[in-house]
């Protein structure tokens, strides 16, 4: 675009104040245009590009399968959460299962905050507990926890809390993959990782 309007100049100058006045419209148009196409395009490739997200995101790349596991009155609980980064924010979609692989619940984040300086990850979500019938509100805050300086985490430490009767549920996650695995893979991965037999 730079060439073109330094290539252009000359003739503009040339051209009546009318004419000169209507290619400038024209030539403001055009690079709109060329600009919409190229963020267009970038942002195409950034949805569609696992290795461009991991890129770009760097140490704020949590984009995943995570598991977890905390204990609940001598029960164990496992979490299994996916982190999608493709739109541009930061989405968590979870869900909890008792020690026989039952669902207990699901939850879906509403706002998202990675702090990289401070290593901390709070997420605001919506949780339905299926023995419960109202929908709940909660935080989940989680330190970041990474194998070095300049690579992304790959385990959180923190805990869930329920706004409604305010207990902390303290959890540990750890990342399997990039992208999302079946039930059954994860469960038997949080399962080893956590030395819990069936």
């Amino acid at each position: 675009m730079f060439f073109a309007i330094v290539w252009l100049q000359p003739l503009i100058r040339g051209l009546e104040p009318v004419l000169a006045a209507a290619s400038g419209v024209a030539g403001a148009v055009a690079s709109l245009g060329v600009y919409r196409l190229l963020s267009s395009a970038f942002l195409w490739l950034f949805g569609n590009s696992l290795v461009l997200r991991r890129l770009i995101l760097g140490k704020s790349f949590l984009e995943g399968t995570w598991i977890g596991h905390y204990m609940h009155e001598e029960e164990h609980r496992f979490t299994i959460e996916f982190v999608d980064q493709a739109s541009g924010t930061t989405v968590i979609h979870g869900r909890e299962f008792d020690s026989a692989g039952k669902t207990r619940a699901s939850w879906a984040s509403d706002t998202v905050s990675i702090d990289i300086e401070r290593m901390h990850l709070v997420y605001a979500y919506t949780c339905k507990v299926f023995v419960r019938k109202h929908v709940q509100e909660g935080l989940g805050v989680f330190t970041l926890v990474r194998e070095s300086s300049e690579k992304a985490p790959t385990k959180l430490d923190g805990y869930a809390v329920d706004l409604i009767d305010g207990d902390r549920d303290p959890n540990t996650e750890y990342k399997i993959c990039d992208e999302p695995l079946p039930d059954e893979e994860s469960l038997a991965e949080a399962r080893k990782r956590f030395n819990v037999t069936e």
